[in-house]
């Protein structure tokens, strides 16, 4: 959770400072807070815009190396949030990646125009 120190300090000239309270997962109970004197902190202390809506401004490259992984990455974005990628010419790139696509569990066919298609149609601002 990320949170402004003071109303006080916000009206001063110093930059603000921004808190950030986690919890470890190994001991829930115990908590921390860091003093972070960031602007890219103090901005995200004052943003009104959840995270998830910011999260559905970004686009993936679906090459997950795993059909179970490209699934959840659909169903967490939707499609029209995936491309298809290939990491070519890069020895790790993927030499199949259509029919790795296909591997993909639940794959419909309008999501795979998507991925295959669509969304870079719309990146790239044509009328696909």
């Amino acid at each position: 959770m990320l949170r402004s120190t003071s109303a006080t300090e916000a009206a001063s000239s110093r930059p603000k400072r921004a808190l950030i309270e986690s919890t470890s997962a190994a001991n829930p109970s115990a908590e921390s807070t860091i003093a972070v004197s960031s602007p890219v902190a103090s901005a995200c202390a004052l943003s009104t815009t959840s995270p998830v809506d910011h999260f559905k401004k970004f686009y993936f490259d679906c090459l997950t190396h795993n059909p179970q992984s490209t699934r959840h990455l659909i169903d967490s974005v939707g499609a029209d949030h995936c491309v298809l990628g290939t990491d070519s010419p890069y020895d790790m790139g993927d030499e199949t990646p259509i029919a790795n696509l296909d591997a993909v569990p639940r794959l419909t066919p309008q999501e795979r125009e998507q991925i295959c298609c669509r969304t870079a149609y719309t990146l790239l601002g044509e009328a696909g």
